[in-house]
């Protein structure tokens, strides 16, 4: 899948609410996406609205492709505060598969 296919999945992801894959499946809703970022609202302690930018999505994107799994310990940059919900909209994208403890990403294809 191309990074423009990606994107094409997304999309389809706008004003829908997806949970995080930790264990305590905290839900995001997907308010926005553009060419630039993806705009995400969040509860819970971490309660606000964020920005995830379109590089960090398709480095991490790049990464799981390349290895064919994403986890964690295995990430393109440090660890940050969007990294919870990156895996949680990857995860959405056809041909990942999730396994939650702990939390890894494959790529099936």
């Amino acid at each position: 899948m191309d990074i423009a296919e990606l994107w094409e999945h997304i999309h389809k992801l706008e004003g829908k609410t997806i949970k995080t894959l930790g264990p305590e499946r905290r839900p995001i809703k997907i308010i926005r996406v553009s060419n630039d970022n993806i705009e995400v609202q969040s509860s819970g302690p971490k309660e606000g609205i964020w920005n995830i930018s379109r590089d960090r999505i398709e480095d991490h994107w790049r990464y799981l492709i390349e290895n064919r799994r994403l986890s964690h310990q295995e990430r393109p940059e440090p660890l940050s505060r969007s990294f919870s919900y990156v895996p949680a909209i990857l995860s959405r994208i056809r041909g990942i598969k999730v396994e939650t403890n702990p939390i890894v990403l494959y790529w099936r294809r």
